[in-house]
Parts: structure tokens; sequence; C-alpha cells
């Protein structure tokens, strides 16, 4: 976090653990079929699944990682026909947010966002529940689609996909100066001041040079920096992921997470023989889920090189 839960990514754990759900089977009959939460397909802005036939008393764990402390904002993604259910989301068992109302949105498949500002969060790992409290006056509450954390106020402005439009996966590369906007700490965090490279983007503080070959790539990379990416999944399953690396020396170790969560294992940039001589590597059997995700690019380790090496593209190839 900062970043976006997708409400049918609850936790495992099963009914009584992970979630409690009045009804006995999933009504929606999608993604996590097994499970007695009510999935459905959605026509929001994305696609993906939404949370559906929500029932008062009914609620869903997540388990998230909170990396840099201070004040969110948190918004909630609803849709309801008729409007008056209220919620709640809970942090460690902790109420912090309140009572929440959905409002009328003029259907179950049109969507409005729910803000509620200046919520204070501690780094780390954490367990948030949302709870559906009561219905409306009609007797139905709404559809959840996702919970976005923004950035911490003053911290630059909320994060948003570069250009407008979050990068569309797999069909796209994903080019990593194109790196989300909303500035330090909030859609990079670089250890240098200044883009050494001059490049592109030339107001950031990451490092953008000119590729031999056309385009640019993101160098000058160092251990603790990272690069945050809105993306969009056509498709849920299960991809190899294919990342455009240069390293005159041997690298360093970098690793992926989507929505908080790391999903490729450390990753090793090996010596391609050059700072513009590229190699592409490959990261095998990475499940992605569909819709708008977010994404972080972490370096973890400096190489011989005393860096952990250039990065030009990354391309998402579903098995």
């Amino acid at each position: 976090m900062p970043g976006t839960i997708q409400a049918e990514n609850f936790d495992d754990g099963g009914p009584g653990t992970a979630y409690l759900d009045t009804s006995a089977t999933n009504q929606g009959g999608k993604y996590r079929t097994n499970e007695g939460v009510d999935i459905e397909s959605t026509t929001d802005v994305g696609g993906g699944y939404d949370v559906g036939w929500i029932a008062p008393s009914e609620w869903m764990k997540y388990t998230v990682n909170v990396t840099t402390a201070g004040t969110y904002d948190i918004e909630f993604r609803m849709a309801s026909p008729t409007g008056g259910g209220t919620f709640h989301l809970e942090i460690n068992g902790t109420n912090a947010t309140g009572a929440l109302t959905v409002p009328n949105t003029g259907g179950w498949q049109t969507w409005t966002t729910i803000k509620k500002t200046g919520v204070t969060l501690n780094a780390g790992s954490q367990v948030w529940t949302f709870v559906a409290d009561t219905v409306g006056g009609s007797g139905s509450f709404g559809n959840l689609n996702y919970i976005n954390v923004a950035a911490p106020s003053g911290g630059g402005g909320g994060p948003a996909p570069f250009g407008g439009t979050p990068t569309a996966l797999p069909s796209t590369k994903l080019e990593f100066e194109n790196f989300d906007e909303g500035g330090a700490n909030v859609a990079y965090f670089d250890l240098s001041s200044g883009n050494s490279g001059g490049k592109y983007r030339p107001t950031e503080d990451v490092d953008i040079e000119s590729t031999p070959a056309g385009g640019y790539d993101v160098g000058w990379v160092a251990a603790g920096e990272w690069l945050r990416y809105t993306v969009d999944v056509a498709t849920a399953g299960t991809y190899n992921l294919d990342i455009r690396v240069g390293s005159a020396g041997a690298g360093g170790t970098f690793h992926i997470e989507v929505n908080g969560v790391p999903v490729t294992g450390s990753i090793s940039v090996p010596n391609t023989g050059g700072w513009q001589t590229w190699q592409t590597i490959r990261v095998s059997g990475v499940t992605l889920a569909a819709g708008i995700q977010v994404w972080r690019v972490v370096m973890d380790t400096n190489g011989s090189t005393g860096a952990v090496g250039n990065f030009n593209w990354l391309q998402a190839i579903l098995q």
C-alpha cells in the first residue's frame, strides 16, 4: 500500500476465518466458485469481478502491507440501484472509517467511488476487514468492486497512471520509464536527486536515458529504489514475465509486487556484457487476476557493479 485491493481477493481460509457470508454458495458463480462469497463479472472500467449479494453482518478479510506510515484516503468502488446500506472498514480489529453509506448509483453495475479521507495507517502487515452493517430502505446493500488506498496527503499528489491510462497487459509492453505520476515517494522512490540520464521525464528523480535502438531505459538503479505502475490485465491466468535488462557486470536482484503482494520471488540481473547490451530474462508461472492492479518493481540488492542493472521493458505472456 498505497494500492488497490480487489474485493474478490479476500484472504484464504474459508468461512468464519477469511469471510462471513450468509449464503452457502457463490451466487455469482465466478472466480472462486468453491467459496461462499458471491462474485460476479463487472462491467466497471477495467473489467474483472465484483462482490455482490452482500447482506448485513457479512464481512471479508484482506491481509495488506502498508509500505509507509502516514495519512491516507481510502476509496471504495460501490454500486447500488437504490442505496442506503452502511458499512465500515476495520484495521486489526479497530473501526478505522466509521459508518459509510452506499449511495444510489443508478444500477448494480453503475459505479461510484466513496472516499474516506484522513485515515492514519501504521507501516507493516495488517488485517483489514470490510464489514457490511445495514441495508437501505429497499432492503438491499450494494456491490463492491475494489478498495483503493491513495497516497499520503502532502506527498506530491495522489498516484495516477502515466498519461492517464493504465498499461494494458498482455497486449502492450510495460515500458519502465512510464512509471505512474505522483512524484517521489508516491510513484517512485529514488535515492539520488535529479534525473541522471536527463531524458524523457527530466523533472522526476528517476534516472532515464536513451537506448541505441530507440526509446528509453531506466538506469543508475540502486537497491532500495522502487517504481510503481498501474496496469490493466485483460485476462486472469498464469503468465510468463519477460523482462529486458542490461548490466556491465554481475547484476543485482529485484522482485515484483502486485497490489502489495510479492508475486515473483527474487529475480537476478545477469552480466549481459554492457549497460546497453540487452538480454531478456523470464519469470515463469506468475498468476495474475484480471482488472486494474498496482505493480511495484522493487530493487533489493546491488551487484558487483554497485548497481542493480538497467531496465528497458516488461512483457506479460499468457501461458
